[in-house]
């Protein structure tokens, strides 16, 4: 995600028969929407995500939370019993352009799966250039000189 800012935690409540209408938050409001879930103890009240061409429920333990895009459709569903208190942020990434986090985000998972140096002492710069994990680490350098990180 590499963020740049994140915006003050907003708490929401939501009682008994509350619900959040299906919307996109604003892009104005930063690159990721966050809900951090701060009770359990409710019945309902799913935060409904429309990933992939299909709807996915979220409801997760006192504590935990889910970071999304924030043009991801989404809503909440009713609650049915409880209160449903949830807090909500939203961060801008260092890079502005969708394209640049989406190849930072997935090189920097290859590389998270490349064993280091594969069992290989790399001490010539002919061997560091052709090791799998410098080849990614280095195009992630190049990601972030785009926005001079």
């Amino acid at each position: 995600m590499v963020p740049k800012n994140t915006e003050r935690l907003m708490v929401t409540k939501t009682f008994v028969d509350g619900y959040y209408l299906p919307h996109i938050d604003s892009c104005l409001l930063g690159h990721y929407s966050t809900s951090v879930f701060l009770s359990d103890d409710y019945v309902g009240g799913e935060l409904e995500l429309y990933v992939n061409g299909k709807s996915e429920l979220i409801k997760l333990p006192i504590g935990h939370a889910i970071t999304y895009n924030t043009g991801i459709p989404h809503r909440v569903r009713t609650v049915t019993s409880g209160n449903r208190y949830v807090g909500v942020t939203w961060s801008t990434s260092v890079f502005a352009d969708d394209v640049h986090r989406d190849l930072y985000s997935d090189l920097l998972r290859a590389k998270r799966n490349i064993p280091r140096d594969q069992g290989k002492i790399l001490d010539t710069l002919e061997d560091w250039m052709d090791d799998p994990y410098s080849i990614v680490d280095s195009v992630l350098v190049k990601i972030s000189r785009l926005y001079g990180q």
